[in-house]
């Protein structure tokens, strides 16, 4: 399941370090990491408790059953803990951001890789058999976000009712779940972030259990693999654009070309950023 991908969004770009390029190119997989570690948690707190709990909290008001208002608020609060919480691949429709250049690096060692979005989209069930991957937008208007909560929450004539369990109870809290973690704050939404989303919960899917460990920023950041392409569909990136002002003498454009040509992807456009950065 993948979110409709608009006429506007005809790439996404995901910001990463040279190594990060270097490993993506080279196996056509990017990382998704444990949604708990992102740098920020109150983010992911924000569509828990600004939009889920909220939402149940008026079907309590109009009638509905106290006690399975309650169960529902807390399956959502168990949504972020260990052993349920999904994992993230951000990416971005803008791909020449400053905000986005300052927060993934220093100088000359990120880029950003332009991927074609429906492709992207199409592709990432085809690539990763038997996996619960979606790549959804990101919702940053706090109205419209709960409007698509209460779109899939378990209702009948404005009342919630409790779903037998089986794999419709599943799809319905793997549906809130990822309303629930693409909300953001209206203050993000220069980012025009999009996500993969590859649960460990719901939607029929069992439980994930290739989870490996790395380092990141100083900690150790649980992470699976989602692949990107694969021998007989290849991975659809499009562009690479490098950070502003990072190539006075023409070494990290000839750099990223010579891996470009070692991945068998000479094809792609290699850009740097248009704007003027001073640091």
């Amino acid at each position: 399941m993948t979110g409709p991908v608009p006429p506007e969004a005809d790439r996404l770009y995901h910001y990463t370090n040279l190594t990060g390029l270097l490993g993506i190119l080279k196996q056509q997989r990017i990382f998704a990491s444990d949604c708990r570690f992102v740098n920020d948690p109150r983010e992911l707190r924000y569509g828990v408790e600004t939009v889920g709990i909220p939402v149940f909290d008026e079907f309590g008001q109009t009638g509905s059953d106290p006690e399975l208002v309650s169960s529902y608020i807390e399956g959502l609060e168990r949504f972020l803990s260990p052993g349920s919480a999904p994992f993230l691949a951000c990416f971005s429709t803008e791909g020449d951001q400053l905000s986005q250049w300052r927060g993934y690096g220093s100088e000359s060692t990120v880029v950003s890789l332009g991927f074609s979005a429906s492709a992207l989209s199409e592709g990432l069930v085809l690539w990763n058999p038997g996996r619960s991957l979606r790549l959804l937008p990101v919702i940053y208007d706090e109205a419209r976000a709960k409007a698509a909560f209460r779109e899939v929450i378990p209702q009948k004539d404005g009342q919630l009712f409790r779903i037998p369990s089986g794999s419709g109870n599943l799809m319905a809290t793997g549906h809130m779940y990822d309303v629930a973690i693409t909300c953001k704050h209206p203050g993000f939404r220069e980012e025009s972030e999009w996500r993969i989303i590859a649960s460990r919960v719901g939607l029929g899917v069992p439980e994930i259990d290739f989870v490996d460990v790395r380092l990141q920023n100083g900690r150790l950041v649980p992470y699976i693999e989602v692949a990107l392409g694969n021998e007989d569909s290849p991975m659809p990136l499009e562009e690479i654009r490098f950070f502003p002002g990072a190539d006075p003498d023409g070494t990290v454009r000839a750099g990223i070309e010579a891996a470009l040509s070692k991945a068998g992807m000479e094809h792609v456009s290699v850009l740097g950023s248009t704007i003027p950065y001073r640091p």
